[in-house]
Protein backbone atom coordinates (compact mmCIF):
# COMPACT_ATOMS: atom_id res chain seq x y z
CA UNK A 1 0.00 0.00 0.00
CA UNK A 2 2.56 2.12 1.11
CA UNK A 3 4.40 2.31 -2.84
CA UNK A 4 1.14 2.74 -4.45
CA UNK A 5 1.06 5.86 -2.09
CA UNK A 6 4.19 7.04 -3.41
CA UNK A 7 3.77 6.53 -6.83
CA UNK A 8 0.42 8.24 -6.93
CA UNK A 9 2.61 11.15 -5.31
CA UNK A 10 5.01 11.35 -7.97
CA UNK A 11 2.70 10.49 -10.82
CA UNK A 12 0.46 13.48 -9.73
CA UNK A 13 3.41 16.01 -8.86
CA UNK A 14 5.69 15.19 -11.66
CA UNK A 15 2.18 15.53 -13.90
CA UNK A 16 2.12 19.33 -11.76
CA UNK A 17 6.02 19.77 -12.68
CA UNK A 18 5.50 19.55 -16.48
CA UNK A 19 2.28 22.06 -16.47
CA UNK A 20 3.95 24.70 -15.06
CA UNK A 21 6.81 24.35 -17.21
CA UNK A 22 4.35 23.63 -20.26
CA UNK A 23 2.41 26.58 -18.75
CA UNK A 24 5.16 28.71 -18.18
CA UNK A 25 6.06 28.73 -22.39
CA UNK A 26 3.22 30.94 -22.30
CA UNK A 27 4.81 34.18 -20.44
CA UNK A 28 8.39 35.18 -21.62
CA UNK A 29 9.42 36.16 -18.29
CA UNK A 30 8.75 32.38 -16.90
CA UNK A 31 11.71 30.59 -18.65
CA UNK A 32 14.42 30.96 -15.98
CA UNK A 33 11.08 30.91 -12.96
CA UNK A 34 9.02 27.48 -14.03
CA UNK A 35 12.36 25.17 -13.72
CA UNK A 36 12.75 26.73 -10.39
CA UNK A 37 8.92 26.02 -9.33
CA UNK A 38 9.26 22.44 -10.86
CA UNK A 39 12.25 21.89 -9.06
CA UNK A 40 10.41 22.92 -5.91
CA UNK A 41 7.87 20.23 -6.65
CA UNK A 42 10.64 17.12 -6.19
CA UNK A 43 11.06 18.33 -2.91
CA UNK A 44 7.79 16.02 -1.12
CA UNK A 45 9.13 13.44 -3.44
CA UNK A 46 12.71 13.54 -1.97
CA UNK A 47 11.12 13.25 1.71
CA UNK A 48 8.09 10.84 1.13
CA UNK A 49 9.83 8.69 -1.35
CA UNK A 50 13.93 8.63 -0.95
CA UNK A 51 16.19 9.66 -3.43
CA UNK A 52 16.06 6.68 -6.21
CA UNK A 53 11.88 8.02 -6.92
CA UNK A 54 13.22 11.21 -7.01
CA UNK A 55 15.92 10.64 -9.48
CA UNK A 56 13.34 8.81 -11.27
CA UNK A 57 10.46 11.48 -10.58
CA UNK A 58 13.40 14.22 -12.47
CA UNK A 59 14.09 12.34 -15.14
CA UNK A 60 10.46 11.88 -15.85
CA UNK A 61 9.58 15.00 -15.71
CA UNK A 62 12.81 16.35 -17.79
CA UNK A 63 12.03 13.95 -20.43
CA UNK A 64 7.92 15.01 -20.80
CA UNK A 65 9.25 19.26 -20.40
CA UNK A 66 11.36 18.68 -23.16
CA UNK A 67 8.90 17.17 -25.61
CA UNK A 68 6.08 19.24 -24.62
CA UNK A 69 7.43 22.50 -23.26
CA UNK A 70 7.44 25.52 -26.26
CA UNK A 71 10.31 26.84 -24.30
CA UNK A 72 13.60 24.53 -25.14
CA UNK A 73 15.56 27.29 -23.23
CA UNK A 74 13.43 26.44 -19.90
CA UNK A 75 13.13 22.45 -20.93
CA UNK A 76 16.92 22.99 -20.94
CA UNK A 77 17.68 24.62 -17.74
CA UNK A 78 15.17 22.09 -15.82
CA UNK A 79 17.81 19.49 -17.06
CA UNK A 80 20.59 21.64 -15.65
CA UNK A 81 19.80 22.76 -12.57
CA UNK A 82 16.02 20.39 -11.61
CA UNK A 83 18.36 18.15 -9.89
CA UNK A 84 19.25 20.55 -7.18
CA UNK A 85 16.93 19.88 -4.72
CA UNK A 86 18.69 16.02 -4.48
CA UNK A 87 22.52 16.86 -4.80
CA UNK A 88 21.54 19.41 -2.64
CA UNK A 89 21.08 16.89 0.66
CA UNK A 90 24.77 15.34 0.09
CA UNK A 91 26.49 19.27 -0.19
CA UNK A 92 24.75 19.94 3.12
CA UNK A 93 26.38 17.55 4.56
CA UNK A 94 29.86 19.69 4.36
CA UNK A 95 30.03 20.60 7.77
CA UNK A 96 32.27 24.05 6.89
CA UNK A 97 29.54 26.58 5.78
CA UNK A 98 32.10 28.83 3.34
CA UNK A 99 32.68 25.36 1.59
CA UNK A 100 29.18 24.34 1.80
CA UNK A 101 27.79 27.45 0.31
CA UNK A 102 31.44 26.95 -2.08
CA UNK A 103 30.28 23.99 -3.54
CA UNK A 104 26.46 24.61 -3.64
CA UNK A 105 27.85 27.56 -6.08
CA UNK A 106 30.30 25.76 -7.71
CA UNK A 107 27.22 23.15 -8.55
CA UNK A 108 25.52 25.67 -9.77
CA UNK A 109 27.96 27.40 -12.36
CA UNK A 110 28.59 24.16 -13.92
CA UNK A 111 25.68 23.96 -14.26
CA UNK A 112 25.19 27.14 -16.14
CA UNK A 113 28.27 26.15 -18.39
CA UNK A 114 26.52 22.87 -19.50
CA UNK A 115 23.45 25.05 -20.22
CA UNK A 116 25.34 27.47 -22.39
CA UNK A 117 27.11 24.87 -24.03
CA UNK A 118 23.86 23.09 -24.51
CA UNK A 119 21.94 25.57 -26.14
CA UNK A 120 24.78 26.99 -28.52
CA UNK A 121 26.27 23.33 -29.70
CA UNK A 122 23.58 20.91 -29.64
CA UNK A 123 20.13 23.04 -29.80
CA UNK A 124 21.87 25.39 -32.34
CA UNK A 125 20.48 28.77 -29.93
CA UNK A 126 23.46 30.28 -29.92
CA UNK A 127 21.78 33.08 -30.46
CA UNK A 128 20.87 33.67 -26.64
CA UNK A 129 24.59 33.81 -25.62
CA UNK A 130 25.17 36.56 -28.17
CA UNK A 131 22.63 38.85 -26.90
CA UNK A 132 23.92 39.03 -23.40
CA UNK A 133 27.60 39.49 -24.90
CA UNK A 134 26.38 42.17 -27.17
CA UNK A 135 25.94 44.79 -24.28
CA UNK A 136 29.56 44.44 -23.11
CA UNK A 137 31.23 41.83 -20.61
CA UNK A 138 29.52 43.81 -17.84
CA UNK A 139 26.22 42.88 -18.23
CA UNK A 140 27.00 39.41 -18.79
CA UNK A 141 29.23 39.70 -15.33
CA UNK A 142 26.28 41.47 -13.35
CA UNK A 143 24.13 39.03 -15.04
CA UNK A 144 26.19 36.33 -13.70
CA UNK A 145 26.39 37.41 -10.42
CA UNK A 146 22.61 38.06 -10.08
CA UNK A 147 21.69 34.53 -11.31
CA UNK A 148 24.03 33.09 -8.09
CA UNK A 149 22.45 35.63 -5.74
CA UNK A 150 18.84 34.26 -6.71
CA UNK A 151 20.63 30.63 -6.66
CA UNK A 152 21.37 31.42 -2.96
CA UNK A 153 17.74 32.51 -2.47
CA UNK A 154 16.00 29.81 -4.10
CA UNK A 155 18.36 27.08 -1.92
CA UNK A 156 17.11 29.30 1.41
CA UNK A 157 13.70 28.56 -0.17
CA UNK A 158 14.38 25.05 -0.61
CA UNK A 159 15.81 24.62 2.98
CA UNK A 160 12.87 26.22 4.16
CA UNK A 161 9.81 24.43 2.24
CA UNK A 162 11.89 20.87 3.40
CA UNK A 163 11.68 22.25 7.01
CA UNK A 164 7.82 22.79 6.57
CA UNK A 165 7.55 19.61 4.82
CA UNK A 166 9.32 17.68 7.08
CA UNK A 167 7.35 19.42 10.35
CA UNK A 168 4.07 18.30 9.09
CA UNK A 169 4.83 15.10 8.45
CA UNK A 170 6.44 14.41 11.62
Amino acid sequence: MRKAKEMALCGVLAALAVTVMVLGGVIPVATYCTPLLAAIMLIPVLEQCGKKLAWAWFVSVAVLASLLCPDTEAAILFWCIGHYPIVRQDLNRIRVKALRISAKLLVFNLALVLMAALMALVFGLGQVMENLLQDGPWVFVLTLLLGNGVFLLTDQVLHRIGAIFRRRNQ
